[in-house]
């Protein structure tokens, strides 16, 4: 990989990163059912899309130039497997366009973030994780300045944020003695997702701040630290960029917190505990530091928790309204396992199953379950899951064990990713929108590939040496 593309992909990997909050996309179908707009049937090209769009582009290209040699068995057999797992998916699918929309996702993201880990330096990725940091940062300062000031404050169709009144029904609110109070959503399309990109947020940026241990593959040898202060630019760009690190993790509390989302609270709370425990020799060294956060977190919450406090307690009208309808779609979901839990009915068309199964039901009301592995299983059926089963066992298989990426990482630190893999897991059991939110799921891809690949190579913390 030459020197000039390596620049490049220093920029696009940070820039879609930093693009994924931002919903601001151009919908190439529009999908109606009635009269009514049917969601999860539009087809949209993000901003984000765009991005990895180039960097795949420029993937595809590499590869094809490295190869000089004919494929090896076991990778014949795995490219036949995603052409078959293809194949199999768009016949099953009751939407086969949406499904295709989908799998082409997945299979950028899986590309763009395995091009990322085992080709490119430590450093690039770090500033993308970086970058999908402060643009969660951003977007948790706007919703947490929402919910204090009722008001959307910016509404723009470059941005995707759209208008968001309190006194309209269909808009996320909480009702508080009688009144209707808007819920922080920041940049995003719901409350839920601000908070849950605020819970991931806040875990991604745990992980990078305590990631201590450095490879290299040259001379230079630096622990985190040093190499920290020697990056840091001098007067008031330092000044600000300190001042952001200070305010960062309680920016994302506060996002959380005013985006009323419980999933975010128990997922962020159970990452932050696990956190605290496996690294409570370090955080006694930093007591002073730990107190403040903890201090302006718990000023936060109390402020907060009057207007909030019938979301936290699940007591009220709505509250009570929210419940029940998620107990419904779990009750749904059981009928369409029984129906499509063999075949699956194609990736993103869990909605339009519930359409054909509940015709009563306006589109707008149909909702995916809140459980990710459930969604998967109603979607993908047995018969995708044995498929994406054999696929996994083809890719470990295809894995040398002297492979280039054990080669160049040679250490690994599972307290450093066991934090964001617990939070990304509570958010799959309780919501949906990792999965459904295209956003979410380049999310999702993106760090699942950094963790199971960072059990064995550390890639988050590498320095290389040019």
């Amino acid at each position: 990989m030459g020197t000039r593309i390596r620049r490049i992909l220093a920029i696009l990997y940070p820039c879609a990163a930093f693009l994924l909050p931002l919903q601001t996309r151009w919908i190439v179908r529009e999908a109606r059912v009635g009269w009514s707009i049917w969601e999860y049937g539009r087809i949209s090209l993000y901003g984000f899309d765009i991005v990895l769009l180039l960097v795949g582009a420029m993937v595809v290209w590499i590869i094809a130039r490295s190869i000089t040699r004919p494929l090896s068995a076991s990778v014949r057999w795995l490219w036949l497997f995603i052409f078959v797992f293809i194949l199999y998916e768009l016949f099953v699918s009751l939407d086969p366009f949406l499904t295709a929309v989908v799998l082409a996702r997945v299979g950028l993201g899986c590309i763009t973030a395995w091009f990322l880990i085992t080709h490119c330096d430590g450093l690039i990725i770090r500033h993308t994780l970086g970058a999908f940091v402060i643009a969660v940062v951003i977007s948790a300062g706007l919703g947490a300045l929402q919910f204090f000031v009722q008001d959307s404050l910016i509404a723009s169709k470059w941005l995707g944020i759209a208008w968001q009144d309190p006194g309209t029904l269909g808009v996320s609110v909480v009702e508080h003695n009688g009144g209707r109070w808007l819920r922080a959503h920041g940049t995003m399309p719901h409350p839920n997702a601000l908070g849950g990109f605020s819970a991931l947020g806040l875990m991604v940026f745990l992980m990078l701040i305590t990631a201590r241990r450095t490879v290299a593959t040259g001379p230079l040898r630096l622990r985190i630290s040093e190499a920290s202060r020697g990056l840091l630019l001098q007067g008031w760009p330092r000044f600000c960029r300190n001042i952001l690190f200070m305010l960062a993790p309680l920016i994302l509390i506060a996002g959380i917190i005013t985006s009323a989302s419980r999933a975010a609270l128990i997922s962020a709370f159970l990452g932050i505990v696990l956190f605290a425990f496996l690294r409570r020799k370090e955080l006694v060294r930093h007591a002073p530091l730990l107190g403040v956060g903890i201090l302006g977190a718990c000023m936060i919450f109390f402020v907060s928790f009057p207007f909030l406090s019938p979301r936290f307690t699940a007591q009220g009208r709505l509250e009570a309204l929210s419940i029940q309808r998620r107990l419904t779609a779990f009750s749904e979901a059981r009928v369409l396992v029984r129906n499509y839990g063999a075949l699956g009915t194609g990736m993103g068309t869990y909605t339009l199953a519930l359409q054909t199964i509940f015709p009563e039901k306006p589109i707008w009301d149909q909702q995916p379950v809140h459980n990710v592995p459930l969604l998967l299983l109603v979607e993908m059926g047995l018969g995708g899951l044995c498929l994406l089963g054999l696929g996994l066992v083809l890719w470990v298989k295809v894995q040398s064990p002297k492979s280039k990426v054990q080669n160049k990482f040679k250490s690994s630190n599972f307290k450093i990713f066991l934090p964001v893999m617990v939070c990304w897991s509570t958010l799959a059991m309780l919501d949906h929108y990792i999965w459904t939110l295209p956003a979410g799921l380049y999310l999702s891809i993106f760090l699942w590939w950094i963790v199971l690949y960072g059990m064995r190579i550390n890639p988050v913390v590498v320095i290389e040496a040019r």
